[in-house]
């Protein structure tokens, strides 16, 4: 999966893109609980820019360069574990300045008052000329690429609150 899908697929979590992969089965929607080729979730392992990674492999959408979910006939770099590899490589840093931020409420349209915030800045630190055919070009040796994401939600339990509880009328009851 690629960069620019990441952007376009309609999930932030990095376990639901996953999910999308034949043979990768997740129970529910944002759960990091997902099961590739059958196995238990456990046995499931996550790597970063090369490195295993224990504990949540989420992160914020804009620092996700492309993501492997490898289901079978796995690669010789990849081993211990039963289940699958999802393997993700993260955005390098920009050429020139730039950045992005994000801001996501519904406390006007609906009563559960879901918020999501997220901020990207990248850039060069130390850059060098070079000569291309005759044209001086300045090229980033070093820099950074810094993302973040902050999700709040006033109602910690939607499905609940949109369904309703239903109760038994005191006549009934009585």
């Amino acid at each position: 999966i690629g960069g620019d899908d990441v952007q376009s697929i309609g999930t932030r979590n990095t376990y639901s893109l996953a999910a999308i992969t034949p043979g990768v089965y997740q129970s529910d929607e944002g759960s990091s609980s997902i099961r590739i080729r059958g196995a238990r979730s456990n046995a499931t392992v996550y790597y970063i820019d090369g490195q295993k990674i224990r504990g949540s492999a989420n992160l914020p959408q804009s620092a996700i360069a492309s993501m492997q979910v490898i289901t079978g006939g796995t690669p010789a770099e990849f081993g211990d574990f039963t289940g699958g590899v999802v393997s993700i490589t993260t955005a390098k840093p920009a050429p020139r300045f730039t950045g992005g931020g994000e801001f996501v409420t519904s406390e006007y349209l609906d009563p559960f008052g879901r918020n999501l915030g997220a901020l990207n800045l990248s850039g060069p630190l130390l850059t060098r000329k070079k000569d291309f055919g005759g044209e001086m070009v300045k090229i980033p040796v070093l820099g950074y690429f810094i993302a973040g994401e902050v999700e709040y939600n006033r109602d910690r339990s939607p499905t609940i609150s949109s369904i309703g509880l239903s109760r038994l009328k005191p006549e009934l009851l009585a």
